[in-house]
């Protein structure tokens, strides 16, 4: 007896190393991004009923939102291009190298100064609903139901009850001003609720911007032909100076001239003749006295307070050359020659620059060297609303939905503690799912009696089988149910474990309370002892045992002896035995009377020879136990048993207590055969999420909707060759009813 192994051994030889066994204590990883994703394409109803909510929502945003009308000024700036010679020759309309100009216009828009113009004229004080009604976001149903509904719509304030300020607010808030690219074109827009105010406040906007703009041209014509003015005078005032200045030197011009021809004379006759030749005497004399009256009107000259500073700045150089008369001559007539030069050039020079400023005055309107500005198009009123676009509020509130849809369901998903799916268990987990057990609805099974007693078929019960619970499946009326067929699935699954002469003992527990292990041990035992097989069920929940409420034996734990009575030695496994149950080849060993300390009795070397006594006797022994993590009674019994099978309830079971009961289990040297979805409701929102698993869903006859992998149903339901003449399709129901 002692040689046999336990399901931990077992596993470690047949399993080890293969990627479906199982995972050493704290190798669980977390859900991955596929599962996420699953997650959160399994609640798409969130995304599409926020979806449907933003798009109902931009619906009534663009029905109560205010519209607008928007009308536009357009204005040209031109600018002049001169010739060589200053003077206009044409205006070039376009011009892109002065973008700076463009933007600097666009900026002086919202002036103080050009609002007030525009808010004191008479077409715009004149204008009715100027000033915006505020929007009311009230449904028309709350306002009835308030009595604040009227009929008449609210009409905006007319500009003559409004201050200035506040028109000059309203046409700041609702102006705007850009540059057509690639021209020197202005748009001036207005957004208003009324059309006629946006029309007439946009054309009163470009009209007083160009009025302003051609006043300041004016001003800065005037004031350049002002300045030209001036300079002009004051160059004629420079040029009689030195005029003044030529004057002053004209005699001594004349007698430089007379000394020049005297020179020449001196110098013809000296080839000639020699110096006491009467007319070398007489030229000599005439030469020394055109020099004398040359220095002498000269020194005059200097003298004169005319340009006294000249030759103030040069009489040093002529002071050094005075001993020597000669030298003296020659450098007061260079100086001479220099300064009527200068005089001359400086009298010219401003001459010209007095008569061009003198002629272009008369000639060229000083405004056409500026740029100008012109109304090119005024605005006509718009019969168009241009805001809100209906297309875009809807496309922003279904966007809107879309994306608080998916925060939503992905809210859900982090939040959501409990497992929906086999791939989701088993993605977490990282242990085999043996069985998916779906949801057992009692009018289901109310459903399927009758149908069977319509169809006249068997549906006698025995004595012990009318006391069942209503979920016990294995009747007659519910064999072939799909209900039936997923515990016949549990039972190959269980036996397809390992060698079964060496896998007999299997244990059923759960987390938690509540996860239905006792009707899954019950309907696999009675799956078992429907093989052939002699089948042993132990009930080792001591503490709160249930399989005598399952078979409907008594309200409470019966005084027979039982489980507890086995286990401490006061009586023998026959004398524990109940052996009429309602099913052939099924016995049970209920838990007897309550213990005082349940947790003594359970010792697990005692277990293993009571479990190892009954291996010899029974094919198959399936024991319910107490939950992992409510008492630790099933971690003493768990090491010495064949397989541990862990029912996982779907929807309801926090995914951490399962973990935590994993992980209990490797803490105590164990490991579990597998896991037994209970519960589960396929949906199509999870379709191929339950593989394998039976049918995705059960209609009111257990039978599966033809779907997906379902449409064959579970294992033996595809070799069931009477399901069809036991029970209808829904089709079939939904034409029989008609």
């Amino acid at each position: 007896m002692n040689n046999k192994k336990t399901h931990n051994q077992a596993a470690e030889e047949e399993f080890d190393g293969s990627e479906d066994g199982y995972v050493q204590a704290g190798s669980r990883r977390p859900p991955t991004q596929n599962y996420l994703i699953m997650a959160l394409m399994s609640r798409w109803y969130w995304v599409v009923l926020l979806a449907i909510l933003g798009f109902f929502g931009g619906l009534y945003y663009y029905a109560k939102s205010p519209k607008y009308y928007s009308a536009a000024a357009e204005l040209i700036v031109i600018l002049p291009e001169r010739s060589i010679t200053g003077t206009v020759t044409n205006a070039q309309e376009f011009d892109t190298s002065t973008v700076e100009g463009l933007n600097t216009i666009v900026n002086r828009m919202g002036r103080k100064g050009l609002l007030s113009r525009v808010a004191a004229r008479k077409d715009v004080i004149e204008l009715q609903e100027l000033g915006s009604p505020p929007a009311d976001w009230r449904p028309d149903w709350w306002k009835k139901w308030t009595g604040s509904f009227s009929s008449e719509a609210v009409k905006g304030a007319d500009a003559k009850d409004m201050q200035q300020n506040a028109i000059m607010s309203i046409v700041a808030d609702s102006m705007s001003v850009s540059v057509v690219p690639k021209t020197r074109l202005l748009q001036i827009g207005i957004n208003h609720q009324n059309a006629k105010c946006a029309e007439v406040l946009a054309n009163a906007l470009a009209v007083e911007y160009v009025a302003e703009a051609t006043q300041a041209i004016r001003e800065t014509a005037k004031n350049q032909g002002n300045a030209m003015q001036i300079k002009a005078e004051n160059d004629s005032k420079k040029l009689s100076e030195v005029h003044g200045a030529l004057a002053n030197y004209a005699q001594a011009i004349l007698i430089q001239k007379e000394l020049e021809q005297a020179e020449r004379v001196h110098a013809t006759l000296a080839l000639r003749y020699k110096p006491k030749y009467p007319d070398m005497v007489e030229a000599r004399g005439n030469l020394e006295n055109a020099q004398k009256r040359f220095i002498s009107e000269l020194n005059s000259a200097m003298s004169s307070p005319v340009d006294a500073d000249y030759w103030k700045a040069t009489s040093p150089t002529l002071e050094s050359s005075r001993g020597n008369a000669a030298e003296y001559l020659n450098a007061v007539r260079q100086a001479l020659t220099s300064r009527i030069a200068v005089l001359e050039a400086n009298a010219n020079s401003l001459q010209a620059m007095i008569q061009s400023m003198l002629s272009g005055s008369r000639t060229s309107d000083p405004s056409a060297a500026s740029a100008t500005i012109k109304v090119n198009e005024l605005a006509s009123m718009p019969d168009i609303q241009t805001q809100p676009v209906r297309a875009k509020i809807l496309a922003i509130g279904c966007g809107a939905g879309l994306v608080l849809g998916l925060i939503v369901a992905f809210l859900f998903a982090k939040l959501d503690n409990t497992f929906h799916s086999v791939a989701e268990l088993e993605g977490d987990t990282e242990c085999a799912v043996l069985a998916a057990i779906p949801s057992i609805p009692l009018n289901h099974i109310e459903a399927v009696v009758a149908h069977a007693a319509k169809k006249g078929k068997s549906v006698d019960e025995n004595e012990h089988q009318k006391k069942w619970e209503p979920r016990l499946m294995f009747r007659p009326a519910l064999k072939k149910t799909n209900y039936c067929e997923s515990f016949r699935i549990l039972r190959a699954s269980v036996t397809l474990l390992g060698d079964e002469n060496r896998r007999r003992v299997t244990l059923i527990t759960s987390s938690l309370p509540g996860e239905g292990k006792s009707t899954v041990s019950t309907n696999l035992a009675l799956a078992t002892a429907a093989q052939g097989r002699r089948t042993l069920l132990i009930d080792f929940d001591l503490r709160k045992p249930r399989l005598h409420q399952v078979f409907g034996i008594s309200e409470k734990p019966h005084d027979s002896l039982g489980a507890s009575e086995w286990c401490a030695g006061t009586a023998t496994l026959e004398e524990c035995i109940t052996k009429d149950v309602g099913a052939e080849n099924l016995h049970v060993v209920f838990s007897g009377k309550r213990a005082a300390d349940p947790g003594e009795l359970l010792d697990p070397e005692r277990i293993r020879e009571l479990l190892d006594d009954v291996r010899d006797k029974y094919d198959s022994v399936i024991i319910d136990s107490a939950p992992l993590l409510a008492v630790p009674d099933t971690r003493l019994i768990a090491p010495v048993v064949d397989n541990l099978c862990l029912v996982v309830r779907s929807n309801w079971v926090p995914k951490g207590a399962v973990l935590r009961s994993l992980d209990l289990l490797e803490s105590y040297g164990t490991r579990p055969s597998g896991l037994i979805f209970n519960g589960h409701a396929e949906t199509r929102k999870r379709i191929n999420q339950n593989y394998s698993y039976g049918s995705y869903r059960i209609s009111r006859f257990g039978k599966a909707y033809q779907y997906g992998y379902g449409s064959y149903g579970s294992y033996g339901s595809y070799g069931a060759e009477d399901d069809d003449d036991d029970l209808d399709t829904p089709s079939k129901n939904k034409k029989k009813r008609k």
